[in-house]
């Protein structure tokens, strides 16, 4: 397979560049699971969670 795009693709969350070794295709979605970016969205939502308690 020839992919005709860079090799890198930019996470619209952290506006870092990631590697299309973290995209995952499900179905007709595809993931990014932004490695710069995914901890700190975890801790905003766990943060959230308690902030709600």
């Amino acid at each position: 397979m020839n992919l005709h795009a860079p090799p890198f693709i930019r996470c619209p969350a952290c506006r870092r560049m990631v590697s299309f070794d973290y995209i995952e295709i499900v179905g007709e979605l595809a993931l990014l699971d932004c490695p710069h970016c995914s901890g700190l969205r975890v801790d905003l939502a766990l943060e959230q969670v308690l902030a709600r308690n």
